[in-house]
């Protein structure tokens, strides 16, 4: 079974992003992962 992880948006804090970077490094290592960043919703 593959884990699939959906991001709403872009995340601008860098330590944000190092932390996500470790978490599939390492989460893939006991399950198939993919990490999916989708655009962020704009208000019209």
């Amino acid at each position: 079974m593959k884990t699939i992880l959906y991001a709403i948006g872009k995340t601008d804090d860098e330590y944000l992003n190092t932390g996500i970077g470790k978490y599939c490094q390492r989460i893939v290592r006991y399950t198939p992962f993919e990490f999916v960043a989708l655009p962020d919703i704009r208000n019209s």
